[in-house]
């Protein structure tokens, strides 16, 4: 994978940009674009806490969300944590609305949020 670094005046460009490309290489073979084949989804990983907020604020936008529940394999990897209960596995609005109030629970994560 290859990106213009300088392309990008803060995370949240490099954030937005990054997420069109995940859509854009999606494996053939993956019905998810969560997929460790996917190199931008896993930039999108690399960038560590910076992305809580964007991905936070991608969560919140409900059925308009880009990623929805398939933010939960990043999520789990930057914050070490897996709120998604064993009943909405696979479900990916209830897996969705588990990192939410996980991460509405943990504010002090969100340090950078601004809406």
């Amino acid at each position: 994978m290859i990106y213009p670094t300088s392309k990008f005046d803060n995370d949240g460009e490099k954030f937005t940009w990054l997420l069109e490309q995940v859509w854009e290489h999606k494996p053939y073979s993956s019905i998810s674009p969560a997929s460790g084949e996917n190199p931008y989804y896993q930039a999108i990983v690399g960038m560590g806490r910076a992305a809580l907020p964007l991905i936070y604020r991608d969560l919140k936008r409900g059925e308009k969300s880009v990623m929805s529940g398939h933010w939960s394999a990043a999520l789990s990897y930057i914050t070490q944590a897996n709120p998604v209960s064993y009943e909405d596995r696979g479900k990916i609005a209830k897996m969705a609305e588990d990192w939410i109030s996980w991460l509405e629970d943990h504010p002090d994560i969100l340090w950078d949020l601004k809406e």
